[in-house]
């Protein structure tokens, strides 16, 4: 007996799935780890939890103002320096611009034009501007690799894959493709491969970190995906009932298309028709004035009562709520941006 009370009893401290370290069994911990889990613990623990309106005041306390962090991946030598500075990031923003506009002149250029699926068989701006295009970029490449502090870390950064990948395929098509047609390559291929060129476009996306503006409502939108989609999926919901009530009153029968063409049977002869034609002509208010006039013409007076009804449920209702949850959002991101 004496042994056993000398000896204490480890099963009783043996840890369960219970006593697991989890921000559930040690919120002070976790809290001090990470500030987030506080308010999301402490409501979980009185039973609330966050709806989609309300989840939109935490943007106040967990936005702020992203930073560049240059100064920790980048070396104190020259590529440092340089990459670093903010006239080499205004040069590159202001080429990049000048290439999207390029490659605008050049897609509407070949709209009209019989223009050559080889490079250097079309007009000299484009010849010029592609290689000059390169060469920059590549070259603006380079020098970001350098800069890095550790090499390594270029793996770890989205800009700096994501141009390599713009650059690399701007380098084939404009210095590789070229040799291969002129090899007598397949120039189905090398057409269908100078499509990717579109993607360049894609560059203007670092635009948002030269201007935060454009990070903020970028944010903002990304924000507000869930109200918006449960608010569009209400308005769906509207568009179905009402799509119903027409179709049943309007339906077209055993007539075809042709036989309903001029007639109220055109907009609701079907669901498909009904739903297309709320949308555009209730919710988005296009050419209102002639649906307006041909449910007034199928003398059923009610049915105009009913569609204006939807009008002001859907667009001015529905939409205002819509555009009211996307000021919001992007005004609650503001306060926690600045």
């Amino acid at each position: 007996a004496s042994k056993s009370q000398s000896q204490p009893d480890y099963r009783s401290s043996r840890t369960t799935s219970s006593n697991v370290l989890s921000p559930a069994t040690c919120p002070t911990l976790f809290s001090r780890m990470c500030p987030s889990w506080r308010n999301g613990f402490q409501d979980r623990a009185d039973g609330k939890s966050q709806g989609i309106f309300e989840a939109v005041n935490d943007l106040k306390h967990s936005t702020s103002k992203p930073s560049n962090g240059k100064e920790q991946k980048f070396a104190d030598n020259v590529f440092g320096r340089i990459a670093g500075h903010r006239y080499f990031e205004g040069a590159t923003m202001a080429v990049i611009l000048v290439n999207a506009v390029c490659i605008g002149i050049d897609a509407d250029y070949s709209a009209t034009n019989d223009r050559p699926a080889k490079l250097y068989e079309g007009p000299a701006f484009f010849i010029v501007t592609e290689v000059f295009f390169a060469v920059f970029f590549t070259t603006e490449l380079v020098v970001r690799f350098l800069a890095f502090k550790r090499k390594c870390l270029c793996f770890c950064d989205f800009w700096f894959l994501f141009d390599f990948l713009l650059v690399a395929m701007m380098d084939v098509e404009t210095f590789i493709l070229p040799l291969i047609a002129s090899e007598g390559g397949p120039l189905g291929i090398l057409s269908t491969l100078r499509l990717l060129r579109l993607l360049r476009v894609s560059r203007m996306a670092k635009l948002m970190r030269t201007f935060p503006e454009l990070m903020l409502i970028v944010k903002g939108l990304a924000a507000a995906v869930r109200a918006v989609s449960w608010t569009l999926a209400l308005l769906m919901m509207i568009l179905f009932v009402w799509s119903i009530i027409f179709t049943s009153i309007y339906h077209q029968g055993t007539k075809t298309d042709e036989e309903v063409a001029d007639g109220i049977g055109s907009l609701f002869g079907n669901m498909s028709k009904s739903a297309f034609s709320l949308i555009i002509m209730g919710t988005l208010l296009d050419d209102v004035t002639y649906c307006c006039n041909m449910i007034r013409e199928s003398g059923q007076i009610f049915m105009l009562a009913v569609f204006i009804v939807f009008i002001v449920i859907s667009s001015f209702m529905m939409l205002n709520m819509l555009l009211g949850i996307l000021v919001e959002v992007v005004a609650s991101t503001a306060e926690g941006w600045y």
